[in-house]
């Protein structure tokens, strides 16, 4: 029994370190000092990939730490074609969630105010488009690897059950969002919700990472694009 315990403590000890060491200090200090062009610079691509490539493999060799790592349990799983089609299937109902947010803020008074609220990408330089797609593509595993695959089977691990550990890790993924405001967090805790029943269902985490890639690139081309557009 003591040993259990002490298991399950340990197990949240590597949670909060690896969370505090990938995404706290973006959560607290990166949003105000965000460039919102930041997407058509060079070096925001490069700092982006330095950054997560390496976070990525230490998430997991984290995971292959464990001695009775199962990797099929964290989503580690060879990649197979079908995946490009159920990342399309989950990118499509995923655009969803936005558009159904702003249909119901705009039942409410002052919702133009609403929405208007919090930090906004910018983008205009299309012949950064590629490169965005990658850089959107690599950030799309990081996140998946932590919220979904690693934070979700390692609470398992600690004995949280797989809805609490969803809807916890959702929370938390939507926190990392509060800089565009209230729309943003609740937009980003749904995403979060629905990537996490897919990865529930698949135990995969190709198709949520390249859907997560594909549904930030499109918002931030779309949103781009519709700021452009005269009043």
């Amino acid at each position: 029994m003591k040993e259990s315990i002490r298991t399950d403590s340990n197990v949240c000890k590597e949670i909060v370190l690896v969370f505090a060491a990938f995404f706290l200090p973006g959560m607290l200090f990166g949003a105000p000092v965000a460039d919102a062009r930041a997407f058509e610079q060079l070096p925001h691509h490069l700092l982006v990939l330095i950054t997560a490539l390496p976070q990525i493999g230490l998430i997991l060799y984290i995971l292959s730490l464990q001695p009775w790592l199962y990797p099929a349990r964290y989503g580690l799983i060879a990649f197979r074609p079908i995946e490009l089609l159920r990342a399309l299937g989950l990118f499509l109902l995923l655009l969803l969630v936005p558009l159904a947010l702003t249909g119901l803020l705009l039942l409410l008074p002052d919702a133009h105010q609403l929405l208007q609220n919090g930090f906004r990408w910018r983008f205009s330089r299309w012949e950064f488009a590629p490169l965005v797609v990658v850089t959107s593509i690599v950030v799309g595993y990081r996140e998946e690897l932590f919220f979904r695959a690693y934070l979700i089977g390692r609470l398992e691990d600690a004995g949280v059950g797989r809805g609490a550990a969803a809807v916890g890790g959702s929370i938390l993924f939507g926190l990392g969002h509060l800089y565009q405001g209230v729309p943003g967090f609740v937009v980003a805790s749904v995403t979060g919700l629905i990537l996490a029943i897919a990865f529930l269902r698949r135990r995969s985490v190709h198709g949520i990472a390249l859907a997560h890639g594909l549904y930030n690139s499109v918002v931030l081309f779309a949103g781009s694009l519709v700021a452009q557009l005269p009043a």
